[in-house]
């Protein structure tokens, strides 16, 4: 009885995602959703922050709260660098191609709707700043991975940083925003979710999966 539960529960949690994600998929193969090169700015520069601002006005996370969501997000992405810097001196694989992908998840596609679902606005909270740091992080240090250096002025052209930093100190001071900008700023956030999985779908109907002989 116990393990139906927990099975019916679960599947509650996963099937309306996963409906969603074979919705993008047939979508994505008919050409409905644009590629991903128009889809990726529009939810990383637009939508997510908007999210992540939204989230900082009204959850009201407690700062004890960011401080070790955040802090355990950086010990995470630090341990799984450096098992999989060893992984791959001992795999004769480069560091380069490699360390980048198993450092950095994407927690974005699945982790955000999946945790909305199984623990609600907390849920969304703590997923959203997961995926902040690790996103923030990605765009620096695994593109330093990728390209050979670092380039710092990236961070000062992520909008995500920006509404992180503004979200906080309108947690800390207390300042209410007008309704009109509070209402606009929560309707582009909401476009995150749905916009997510149906990218991730429409990714995957358009992988290519050719196996070429080298």
């Amino acid at each position: 009885m116990i393990v139906w539960e927990t099975f019916g529960r679960l599947s509650g949690i996963i099937a309306p995602n996963a409906l969603v994600v074979v919705a993008g998929a047939v979508l994505g193969r008919l050409e409905q959703i644009p590629a991903g090169e128009i889809m990726a700015p529009l939810l990383t520069d637009v939508a997510t922050p908007c999210l992540v601002l939204s989230i900082f006005i009204h959850i009201r996370l407690a700062p004890q709260l960011l401080f070790s969501v955040g802090l355990g997000t950086m010990a995470t992405l630090a341990i799984f660098a450096a098992a999989s810097s060893v992984l791959l001196r001992l795999t004769g694989l480069k560091a380069r191609t490699y360390l980048g992908p198993l450092s950095f998840p994407n927690t974005g596609n699945l982790g955000i709707p999946l945790s909305v679902a199984a623990f609600g606005p907390l849920g969304l909270a703590t997923a959203t700043i997961f995926y902040a740091v690790s996103s923030t992080a990605n765009g620096v240090f695994g593109q330093a991975l990728a390209s050979g250096h670092a380039d710092w002025r990236r961070i000062g052209r992520m909008p995500l940083v920006y509404a992180t930093l503004l979200g906080a100190a309108i947690v800390s001071s207390g300042v209410q925003l007008p309704h009109i900008a509070d209402a606009a700023i929560s309707l582009v956030g909401q476009m995150v979710i749905p916009l997510m999985l149906l990218s991730l779908g429409a990714a995957m109907a358009r992988l290519d999966t050719t196996v070429t002989e080298p």
